[in-house]
């Protein structure tokens, strides 16, 4: 039994229609409340007024304030109460019945009833904690990078698919069966589990490429940094970049990072080519995170003036004044042609820079992050999330920022939710946070990725990055991926003519 639960703790059903149920000999196990109170109460994590998705974990809680006795009472008006009373201050729901409740009130609120009892006092109430029951169910898992929070350290990195229904975790590949090797950049193809790519560094094993798909997994010795799968599948677009990681002495968040070089190219899988996309070279632009949009006819991206050619400071004069904008690409997946590049939003009208665009899949709102300069916002504590409407032009701040870092945002299948992470908590360590998007663009209240320890994060000293939405569990065993890259297949070089110079990644970027 898990140390948070080694104490004693007893759950009750209740009837909503009476609080004597029948068999219970007319007893109540509600106590007697001395104090009728109005302040919220101190939970960790906070969920209170969140939008949750009726298939999610359960949303367990601790709450922060010393007493001999806690209680939590999760009722509706469509099922039984669940009670919880706990000599512990964490409350952790019984994943099956916290279902059955979400289950059938679809739509509608769930209360949770908080209350405890303080050394020699009767029982303090708090104002009801209530969650509101999505319609829209969200995707039955997650995938996420897992990365110590040090400067270039790889050892033990690791993607992991998460099961949002339950608290299982499943790993996908780590650097540990490839000599502690990096894995990082991974992106499935429209959410499936059984499709994507993900890069793999090793001393031994070099610099590659891993394709997963109809159940194997082959590698190509292609350097991809941000990459995109095109929606039909065909080819993959990708930023061809050299990075370099640099700090400061002065600042709260002392890592920063320069793009020294970028461009963007895209690789065909059937041919195994990587091209170049002639109206995209241009020596003094700098262009990174190409994103498609899901019919498949536009990519996005990000670009800003290279103001460092042929320079070798680090960091470059002037790297603070850099801002990245968003332009789009039209492209005609049938002739293999693409169209000339678009305005879509300036930095000179945002007065500050864009990074890491996003398309849900409905088509009609582009995610992406604004932060003071720069293209790397998980190290910016300015970076916030925005939303455009792809039919008006129009962008706006959402709701669910904090006054920490947000980054690494995705989109649920059913455009309904996205996750992202932040560094709200203690601006040290990313999480990943699951919020509502309604059909006007709007954000709910984010929450945490539910643990089943309440208290999980207070002890994990490793950060999560790059979650990514999936339709099922990883189909392919990490063996085989481990295999693949250990392997000594020649593959592909990605030093053509799209790549003009070293696209080697110097450090673990996804922090």
């Amino acid at each position: 039994m898990p140390a948070f639960m080694q104490k004693f703790t007893t759950i009750a059903i209740t009837c909503l229609a009476c609080i004597a149920a029948p068999g219970c000999n007319g007893r109540s196990s509600r106590p007697h409340y001395a104090v009728q109170g109005n302040e919220k109460a101190p939970l960790v994590p906070d969920i209170y007024n969140v939008i949750i998705p009726p298939n999610i974990a359960p949303l367990n809680f601790k709450i922060n304030k010393p007493a001999e006795n806690y209680r939590a009472v999760l009722s509706s008006g469509k099922s039984n109460s669940l009670e919880i009373a706990s000599t512990t201050s964490s409350i952790v729901f019984p994943e099956k019945k916290w279902r059955e409740i979400l289950a059938r009130n679809t739509g509608r609120d769930v209360v949770i009833t908080l209350s405890i009892r303080e050394k020699g006092k009767k029982y303090y109430l708090f104002s009801p904690c209530t969650l509101h029951v999505a319609h829209e169910p969200i995707d039955p898992y997650i995938a996420y990078r897992i990365i110590k929070p040090i400067f270039n350290w790889w050892k033990d990195v690791g993607i992991y698919a998460r099961d949002l229904e339950t608290f299982d975790q499943r790993e996908i590949i780590t650097g540990g069966r490839f000599e502690n090797g990096c894995v990082n950049c991974h992106n499935f193809l429209n959410n499936d589990p059984g499709r994507f790519i993900v890069s793999a560094r090793s001393k031994k094993y070099g610099n590659s490429c891993i394709f997963i798909a109809d159940h194997g997994a082959y590698k190509q010795n292609s350097k991809f940094g941000y990459s995109s799968w095109h929606p039909g599948g065909k080819i993959i677009s990708f930023s061809s970049i050299q990075v370099n990681q640099f700090f400061h002495t002065t600042r709260s968040e002392i890592r920063d990072v320069v793009d020294m070089y970028s461009s963007i190219a895209y690789y065909t899988i059937e041919t195994h080519a990587v091209s170049a996309i002639d109206n995209l070279i241009n020596p003094n632009e700098l262009q990174t995170y190409p994103a498609w949009a899901p019919d498949g006819k536009t990519m996005f991206y990000c670009c800003a003036p290279a103001l460092w050619n042929n320079c070798d400071t680090i960091p470059p004069r002037n790297y603070a004044k850099v801002k990245y904008s968003l332009k789009k690409i039209s492209y005609d997946v049938t002739s293999d042609r693409w169209g000339k590049p678009l305005w879509v939003l300036s930095s000179e009208h945002t007065g500050r820079s864009i990074a890491m665009p996003r398309v849900s899949p409905d088509g009609k709102f582009l995610l992406f992050c604004m932060c003071d300069y720069g293209v790397f916002p998980a190290f910016q504590k300015t970076s916030d999330l925005y939303s455009m409407n792809l039919s008006t032009g129009d962008y706006r701040k959402l709701e669910c920022n904090s006054d920490e870092s947000e980054s690494w945002h995705a989109w649920s299948s059913n455009s309904r939710w996205i996750a992202f992470s932040s560094k709200r908590t203690d601006g040290v360590f990313t999480r990943i946070y699951l919020c509502y998007m309604d059909s006007s663009g709007r954000a709910g209240k984010p929450f945490v990725l539910p643990q089943k320890d309440p208290v999980y994060y207070n002890s994990f000293m490793e950060t999560y990055s790059v979650p990514e939405f999936l339709s099922g569990p990883p189909k392919v065993a990490p063996d085989e991926i481990a295999r693949a890259i250990c392997s000594e297949t020649p593959g592909v070089d990605a030093h053509t003519s799209a790549t003009k110079k070293n696209d080697t990644m110097f450090f673990s970027p996804h922090q």
